[in-house]
This record gives C-alpha cells, sequence and structure tokens, in this order.
C-alpha cells in the first residue's frame, strides 16, 4: 500500500534564492540593452537579444534532505565558450564540474569537457565521473519478477493514521549493497556527410566497480544510534547465497570497453533544444579482466529523441524511445543498470530510475541483460524575467516514462522464493509520471526540480519522490 508519508524535504530556497551568477568574463555583448522590454516577445527574439560572445559562467547549489541518503549538498558549475557569437546559444566549449556528497556517504564528482574547436571538424568529449555509494540500491532482478516488500525495511507501519511496529521489518538496508563507480571516457564526432547532418562516432574508456555488502561498521561510525543500521542479511546476501550473483562478479572489477557508431543530429542546439530530432545506434565492447575474464560482452545501442516546439516557442512537446540489448558474450549484474552513451553530456550513463529513466522509480528497480525505454512530455515556459543582465526563463513540463525488460534473467527454479513472483511476466512496462519545474538562464544552463511516482507501488510505494538535477532529461 502507498503511504503518503514525506521523505524528501528539499531545501528549495537556496535554488530560489541563489542570483545565478552567470558572469561575462568577456567584454559586454554589443547588442545588450538594460532597458529593452521583454513583454510580447517570442523566446527566439528573446535568445537574440541575449546573444552571448566569450566566456560565460554559471553555478548553483542543490541541498536537499531524505531519510535514506541524509543531508546532502551539490554545487555544479559550467563554464562556456562561445567565441565571437555566431553559433549562441550554441558553444564552442564547455567545461561541466560537479561536487556533491551525502551524510549517509552517498556522492558525485564529475568533470566533462566538450569542445568543437580543438581539432577543425570533429567534436571531443572528456569525462571522469566517481560515485561513490554505501548504501546502494538493489531490488533484485527482471523488474516484475522481483518481489519488493517495503516491509522488510520499514520499522513501522502506518494503519488507521497511527504507527505501529512491524514484524517483518529485517533492516532499513536490506534492499541495499556497497557500490562504488568511477568511469573515464573519451569520444570523438566527425562528420559523415554534412548536409544531412550525419556523424560517425568512436571512444574508449574505463569502468570501475568497487561493490561488495554494507561495510556496517564503517557507515555506523559517528552515528546516533538511532541512525545507526543493523548487521543484518541483505538481498544482496542472498543471490550470492542462491548463485544469482556468481563469485567472479560478487566484488567488481575493471572494465576497459570501446564504442563505434553512427548518429543523425538537426536539433536547434545542444542545451535545451527546441526543435529537431537526434538519432543514434552505436556498439560497445566491454572487455572483463582477470577474474572477470569471462564477463565480456558486446552491447547494441539505439535511440531517437524529437523536439516540436510551436505556440510561439511557448509550449514544446518531446519524445525519446531507446534500447540497450546485449549481442554477445555475458555481462556482470552491476553493469546490467548502466545505460551506455554516446555521448556523456549527462550522468544519464549511471543507474536506472530515481532522477534518471525512469523517474520516480525505484532506483534499480528494472535489472536486466536488455530493455527499451520511452518517454513523453510537454515543455511550457510560463514566464520569463530578468537578473541583471541574464534572461531567465520559468517552466513546467509534465511528462510520462516507462521501460520494460526485453532480455530477462533465467530465474528457473525460483517459483516458490518469496523474494520472486515468477508467475508474473518480466515482459511488462514499468510507468511513471510526473511534473518538473525548470528555470533556463541564457538558454545554455538549466536547473531541474522534478516530482515523479510510478502507477504501481512494486515500482515505489513513496508519492514524494522530488529529485534537484542539471538539464534536462532530453
Amino acid at each position: 500500500m502507498r503511504t503518503g508519508t514525506t521523505i524528501s524535504l528539499p531545501v528549495l530556497f537556496m535554488i530560489l534564492l541563489f542570483p545565478f551568477p552567470f558572469a561575462t568574463l568577456s567584454a559586454q555583448d554589443e547588442d545588450y540593452d538594460p532597458y529593452a522590454s521583454i513583454d510580447g516577445i517570442t523566446m527566439q527574439e528573446v535568445s537574440r537579444a541575449s546573444k552571448k560572445h566569450g566566456l560565460h559562467w554559471c553555478a548553483v547549489p542543490l541541498v536537499s534532505y531524505n531519510e535514506q541518503l541524509g543531508l546532502s549538498g551539490r554545487l555544479a558549475g559550467t563554464l562556456f565558450d562561445f567565441g565571437a557569437g555566431n553559433h549562441y546559444p550554441d558553444y564552442n566549449q564547455l567545461l561541466y564540474a560537479e561536487a556533491g556528497y551525502s551524510s549517509r556517504q552517498a556522492g558525485i564528482f564529475r568533470a566533462y569537457y566538450d569542445t568543437k574547436t580543438l581539432l577543425k571538424d570533429y567534436k571531443l568529449d572528456f569525462d571522469i565521473t566517481y560515485q561513490p555509494d554505501a548504501l546502494y540500491d538493489f531490488y533484485g532482478m527482471n523488474g516484475n519478477q522481483a518481489y519488493y516488500d517495503y516491509l522488510l525495511s520499514t520499522p513501522y507501519y502506518n494503519a488507521n493514521y497511527y504507527l505501529h511496529d512491524n514484524p517483518n521489518y529485517i533492516s532499513s538496508a536490506f534492499y541495499r549493497m556497497k557500490r562504488n563507480y568511477l568511469r573515464v571516457a573519451a569520444d570523438i564526432r566527425g562528420i559523415i556527410k554534412d548536409s544531412l547532418n550525419l556523424y560517425w562516432h568512436a571512444g574508449l574508456g574505463m569502468q570501475y566497480f568497487n561493490i561488495g555488502r554494507i561495510d556496517v561498521e564503517r557507515y555506523n561510525k559517528g552515528l546516533a544510534p538511532i541512525n545507526q543500521i543493523a548487521d543484518t542479511i541483505t538481498l544482496y546476501d542472498l543471490y550470492r547465497l542462491w548463485g544469482l550473483v556468481a563469485p567472479e562478479e560478487a566484488a567488481g572489477g575493471f572494465h576497459p570497453f570501446l564504442h563505434a557508431g553512427v548518429s543523425i543530429d538537426n536539433r536547434d542546439r545542444m542545451i535545451n533544444p527546441h526543435r529537431g530530432f537526434y538519432g543514434d545506434l552505436f556498439l560497445t565492447g566491454t572487455l572483463g579482466i582477470g577474474n572477470l575474464s569471462g564477463y565480456s560482452n558486446l552491447k547494441v545501442n539505439f535511440n531517437w529523441k524529437h523536439h516540436v516546439t510551436f505556440w510561439e516557442d511557448v509550449v514544446a512537446f518531446a519524445y525519446m524511445v531507446g534500447g540497450q540489448l546485449t549481442v554477445a558474450g555475458k555481462s556482470p549484474f552491476y553493469q546490467n543498470g548502466i545505460i551506455n552513451q554516446l555521448l556523456s553530456q549527462r550522468d544519464m550513463f549511471e543507474g536506472i530510475g530515481a532522477d534518471n529513466l525512469p523517474r520516480g522509480m525505484l532506483r534499480n528497480r528494472v535489472l536486466g541483460k536488455g530493455f527499451e525505454y520511452a518517454s513523453v512530455e510537454l515543455r511550457i515556459n510560463v514566464f520569463h524575467f530578468r537578473v541583471g543582465r541574464e534572461q531567465l526563463v520559468v517552466s513546467l513540463n509534465p511528462f510520462i516514462d516507462e521501460m520494460m525488460i526485453l532480455q530477462p534473467y533465467d530465474l528457473t527454479g525460483y517459483e516458490d522464493n518469496p523474494h520472486f513472483r515468477t508467475s508474473r511476466s518480466a515482459y511488462m512496462p514499468h510507468v511513471t509520471v510526473g511534473c518538473g519545474a525548470k528555470v533556463t538562464a541564457g538558454n545554455a544552463f538549466v536547473v531541474s526540480a522534478d516530482w515523479a511516482s510510478p502507477l504501481h507501488e512494486q515500482d515505489n510505494e513513496r508519492l514524494s519522490n522530488l529529485y534537484f538535477t542539471i538539464g534536462y532529461l532530453f
């Protein structure tokens, strides 16, 4: 049964009161008029009136709290190089950095560099991301066939508006494990046919996973007894005991990878596109090293994104469809929760659910060898205004997300296991609905707050799922 208890208490004023310090490091824009009226004009005219050149930067703090991660703080910033401004709102170069950590020992540390000028006619991307997580979500395999019993991780339950002790409670960390993740990648894009916006891509990188059961002693160190977790069995321990997680993959390891593919892209801009479409098809080959030598694999990915703007740029319709399939070899279970990306512009490659697709679903609720996903949303510009020299746009975007496993694990022999519902089909869509609020600065930097909830409580029994991120999902 769903609960209405609020477990996410975002400190929204930290965002609303922060003045979006979009500082100009070059000379003032020649066509800037601080007294120009912006009422009654289209967003295209606003964009032209706010044309930028040279270097600009923007940074924003994000502070939130929830019962699982505790108090979380993040600082994200972007440095843009618009050059002479001939391609604004597109940029010549971009440097993005983000750092965040929570009181429950989960964090993200990321740096991303994108340039179109370092090599003529080529686009280069470099990304390094480190995400430590002492309480990483693990809900089992095959989505709908993995039974999620939130009472196993909830000490109390609500009946007739009173809290009662839960006799089925095991631990608040029953659906948790340790996972530290490092990803380093470099990508290059070249032109196949410029008139068709057709490109080739190639890239290489390395992933390192350090996983295992929760380090209870280290996690509890310095915490008040009421905030400590019990050293009891977890679902991850059970999967190891049953052999669904093999000994070779139980601790993680190094995985170098190569990918190559093609894309078509006629969007009007890379960040916050208003019009156009993007599609890609690519292969990713990943090696297993040492004890993981039997876990080399080849996966194929496809994506299609389309943006249509109407009503004088006030309302936009956007949708995306995509999928990932294992076509050869075998990948470790922890790697099947990674969505391969041809371009590393957002950390969407890490994790399924929560603030990634499908938004609002329990993180890693869907775990299979192959899957498809889709999203449909409206983007409605509510109003726009200036803060100093910066043009800000506030918008809403209701959305529907979906994901379904296409290549499930074989769970034969687990029909009577209470942690599975093998009578259900793994080929059932997981659907979430929600609405986001966005603040866009200069058509280039987007701060996002999304609320979402799944249609089925097996995908998340909570209704209070609010996430703060940078940028649109796609």
